[in-house]
């Protein structure tokens, strides 16, 4: 198995876009690229730790590929938006690809260059690529939030098979960027209520994802 650590703003609805992907075997959401140990999700909050809202994926090489989870990275927030996503503002949400190793590095620039040679952004590109250093697992309910709260249908059309390529994650991807910056951020009102709420160390296994018509509460992730 192989790990890749992505930041694209808030994520509880990046989680879940990776958890419903073939080959991904787990996934967990916490905080890296900081500077305090083990920190909480309110200080995250406060910009003073310097740490990024982070979606740790473990996948099977052989079943999806690194460029694949690559694409869909691109297709699930704005890449050119600064410390933001949508409504939500803060260095916690800022866009970085945090790489393992120089094969990751190498993928990961390469790709980044891609999407900046397509066309499909006026705006330059503004995610970071950075080394991957301590990934501190978030609080248990930022952990599968939106399966626990019956909301991953939602993450659906993200779905893609295994095997594919980025240019067919990208067709499949079409208009999640406006989803996840509209959509996701409507989920978000409760984080402060219900997303503080003890620790936890390892990973959890991807579950088969619940069906519901149930549509999301009002509310913004902004702190």
């Amino acid at each position: 198995m192989a790990r890749g650590h992505f930041a694209a703003g808030c994520f509880w609805g990046v989680e879940e876009a990776f958890a419903q992907q073939p080959g991904v075997t787990g996934t967990a959401v916490g905080y890296m690229g900081g500077t305090t140990p083990n920190p909480t999700y309110r200080q995250v909050c406060s910009g003073a730790t310097g740490h990024a809202e982070t979606v740790q994926v473990t996948f099977d090489p052989e079943r999806i590929s690194y460029d694949a989870l690559l694409a869909l990275f691109w297709q699930l927030h704005d890449p050119t938006q600064v410390n933001r996503q949508g409504r939500d503002r803060g260095t916690q949400y800022r866009s970085v690809l945090f790489v393992g190793d120089e094969e990751q590095r190498a993928a990961a620039e390469a790709s980044r260059q891609a999407l900046a040679d397509s066309g499909r952004h006026r705006r330059r590109i503004a995610t970071t690529i950075e080394r991957a250093g301590d990934f501190w697992r978030a609080e248990d309910g930022h952990q599968q939030y939106l399966a626990r709260h019956g909301l991953a249908q939602a993450a659906v059309p993200m779905r893609q098979e295994a095997g594919s390529t980025p240019t067919a994650a990208t067709r499949l991807g079409t208009g999640i960027a406006a989803l996840m910056n509209g959509f996701w951020t409507g989920l978000s009102g409760r984080r402060h209520r219900e997303g503080e709420v003890g620790t936890a160390s390892g990973e959890r296994e991807v579950p088969e994802a619940p069906r519901t018509s149930k549509r999301p509460p009002a509310g913004g992730c902004s702190s």
